[in-house]
C-alpha cells in the first residue's frame, strides 16, 4: 500500500478549486464492465434465441391449420427470430458500446449512462402508475363474470385480492424498474465521475454542451428511433400477408402505414440532430410532434375494429359455430365477456393517453429551459 500511488490532483485549469481532489475511475470500471458482460450476454443469447425460433418445426395442429390462419405460421416463427436478434442483439450491442466507454472513462459514456438513469427510473415509475390503471377493468371484469359466468358465488374479496395482486405487480415494476437507474444515477451522477471524466478525457464531446435533462430527451428519442425502424422492419416484412388475408382492412387509414413509419424515421432523425445541437426548433418540433402522436395513437386504437380481428381470425360466424357446439348460454356469456373487455381496454388506453401526455409535457416544460437559454447553465447541480 506504501507504493500505492497516487493520482495528480484535477488541473486548475479545468475550473475546479478544490485542490484536494483525487479522480477515482474505479465504480465507472466496474459498472462498465457488468454492462459489457450484460451486453455481450444479451446479443449471444438474442442471436441464439432467434437461431432456435427460426429452426423449431411446424407444430402438427399448425399444420392441420394451414390455410385457416391470416398469415403464414413458418413465415411468422422465422419474422419472430429475427425480431429477437434484433431487439436484443441490438440492446446488447448498445449495452457493450456504453460499457465499453464506462471502461475507457469516456466523458459521453458517463454523461448518457447518468442520463439513462433518470430515464429508467422514470419509465419504472410511470410504469408501476400504468398497472395500477389496471385496477377498474379488473374490477368491470370481475363483476360481469361474478353476476353472469359463474356457475357458483364467487368467494367474498375476489375483486379485493385482484386489486391486491395488480398492486403487488405495481411495486415489482418499480423496483425492478427503477431499481437499475437509481444505480446508475448513485455511480455517474456523482461530481467525483464527472469530474474523473474531464481528468482522464480531455476531448470535449458533443454531450458536454447539453444537460442531463437534454440528454434523457435524445435517448428517448434515440430508443424511439430505433423501435420505430424495427418495427417499419417488421411490418414491412408481413405487410404482403396480412393484407391479402384482409387483417389490414381493419386498421384506419391502413394503407397509408407504411408511408407513416417512413416519415416518422425521418422526423424522428432530424429531431435526434436537433436535440444533439440544443436547438430550440427541436424542442418546438418534440413537442408538438410529441402531443399528435398521443392523440394519434388514441384515435388508432378507438377506431379499431376489435370484433373485425376477432372475425378474422375465428371466422364471421364463430358466435353461431360456437352456439351449436357449447350451447347459446355460453356462447352469449363468451361474447359478453369479449364486450366487457373491449369497453374497459377503451377506458384504459383513454386513461393512459391522457396521463402519458400530461407526463409527455411536463417533461417538455421542464426541460424547455434548457433549449431557450444556457445549456449548461444548471449542470453544477446534476453533477
Amino acid at each position: 500500500m506504501a507504493n500505492q500511488k497516487t493520482p495528480p490532483p484535477i488541473p486548475a485549469d479545468l475550473g475546479f478549486d478544490d485542490p484536494s481532489f483525487r479522480p477515482r475511475k474505479d465504480f465507472m470500471i466496474v459498472v462498465g464492465i457488468l454492462l459489457a458482460l450484460g451486453g455481450l450476454a444479451a446479443l449471444v443469447g438474442g442471436i441464439l434465441y432467434g437461431v432456435v425460433i427460426m429452426m423449431m418445426p411446424v407444430p402438427p395442429e399448425m399444420q392441420e391449420m394451414n390455410g385457416l390462419l391470416p398469415f403464414d405460421y413458418e413465415k411468422m416463427m422465422t419474422l419472430s427470430g429475427i425480431s429477437y436478434i434484433i431487439m436484443l442483439g441490438g440492446s446488447g450491442a448498445v449495452m457493450i458500446w456504453l460499457g465499453v466507454g464506462s471502461i475507457m472513462i469516456k466523458r459521453w459514456a458517463a454523461r448518457l449512462l447518468h442520463a439513462a438513469g433518470w430515464l429508467i427510473i422514470g419509465f419504472g415509475v410511470i410504469q408501476a402508475l400504468a398497472t395500477l390503471l389496471f385496477i377498474p377493468m379488473v374490477l368491470q371484469l370481475f363483476e360481469y363474470i361474478g353476476s353472469s359466468m359463474a356457475t357458483v358465488p364467487m368467494p367474498t374479496g375476489t375483486g379485493v385480492m385482484g386489486v391486491v395482486i395488480i398492486i403487488v405487480y405495481a411495486v415489482v415494476f418499480l423496483i425492478s424498474g427503477a431499481g437499475p437507474g437509481a444505480i446508475l444515477v448513485l455511480v455517474y451522477g456523482r461530481k467525483n465521475v464527472e469530474l474523473t471524466t474531464r481528468y482522464y478525457d480531455k476531448k470535449p464531446s458533443w454531450t458536454d454542451k447539453t444537460t442531463y435533462r437534454t440528454l434523457m430527451l435524445w435517448l428517448l428519442l434515440a430508443w424511439s428511433f430505433l423501435g420505430t425502424l424495427f418495427y417499419a422492419i417488421g411490418l414491412g416484412a408481413c405487410y404482403g400477408d396480412l393484407k391479402d388475408s384482409g387483417l389490414m382492412d381493419w386498421f384506419p387509414q391502413s394503407k397509408y402505414i407504411m408511408v407513416s413509419f417512413i416519415l416518422s424515421i425521418i422526423v424522428l432523425g432530424i429531431l435526434i440532430w436537433g436535440v444533439a445541437k440544443v436547438q430550440p426548433w427541436s424542442w418546438w418540433a418534440t413537442l408538438v410532434i410529441g402531443v399528435i402522436s398521443f392523440g394519434y395513437s388514441y384515435w388508432v386504437f378507438q377506431s379499431l375494429d376489435v370484433m373485425g380481428l376477432i372475425e378474422g381470425f375465428a371466422g364471421e360466424n364463430w358466435m353461431e359455430t360456437m352456439a351449436e357446439s357449447e350451447g347459446e348460454e355460453e356462447a352469449e356469456m363468451l361474447g359478453g365477456l369479449i364486450d366487457v373487455v373491449i369497453r374497459a381496454m377503451s377506458q384504459y388506453v383513454t386513461m393512459s393517453t391522457v396521463f402519458g401526455a400530461m407526463i409527455f409535457i411536463g417533461f417538455m416544460i421542464w426541460i424547455k429551459k434548457d433549449f431557450l437559454g444556457d445549456p449548461r447553465g444548471e449542470e453544477v447541480d446534476s453533477a
